[in-house]
């Protein structure tokens, strides 16, 4: 798992991947797209099938007040957010 200090747009345009965080998984596919802001996370393809992403990635920087941010997800119609609070 990792962390980074942007805020990312993971594009989903061809396959299934997982999408992993502290507590979390969700499948997404094709046409999903993930909004992750510094968030401790990591991807696995368990489908056994090719999975193609396409990241934007934008510089930000972690702020001691916000130890955690939150992550969403756009899939096809529909907007799901992980409220994931404070880390203790």
């Amino acid at each position: 798992m990792h962390r980074t200090e942007t805020i990312d747009y993971g594009i989903v345009p061809f396959g299934e991947i997982v999408f992993i965080l502290d507590d979390t998984e969700l499948t997404v596919k094709a046409g999903d797209v993930i909004v992750q802001c510094g968030t401790i996370h990591a991807w696995t393809n368990r489908s056994g099938q090719t999975c193609r992403l396409a990241f934007v990635l934008i510089d930000g920087k972690y702020e001691e007040r916000f130890p955690r941010y939150d992550s969403g997800v756009i899939c096809g119609d529909r907007m799901r957010r992980f409220g994931l609070g404070p880390r203790m």
